[in-house]
């Protein structure tokens, strides 16, 4: 009894192209596991369906920042009149 979901060329091929389309920025596991599977209900990395997506994803050397990992924003840029506060 194998329970384990098998993903179809066009749902692999949606998570590709959603991986793609942000080289700088992929998407999280939980947004490839909603790519995935639009009408599923509280789908994330530990679902059925978001193992399905991690193991395609490792089968292509690829790795999906999980929810719960840290992710920096980068650095804030000062307006003229923060600068100024700052200075007195």
């Amino acid at each position: 009894m194998n329970n384990e979901i098998q993903l179809s060329e066009k749902q692999e091929q949606e998570i590709l192209d959603s991986w793609n389309s942000r080289p700088n920025n992929p998407p999280s596991l939980m947004e490839l596991t909603s790519t995935a599977f639009p009408d599923a209900e509280n789908v994330d990395g530990r679902s059925k369906e978001g193992r399905a997506v991690k193991a395609f994803l490792a089968s292509r050397e690829l790795k999906a920042r999980g929810s719960h990992q840290y992710k920096a924003k980068g650095l804030l840029e000062l307006t003229k009149d923060q600068k100024e506060y700052l200075e007195n």
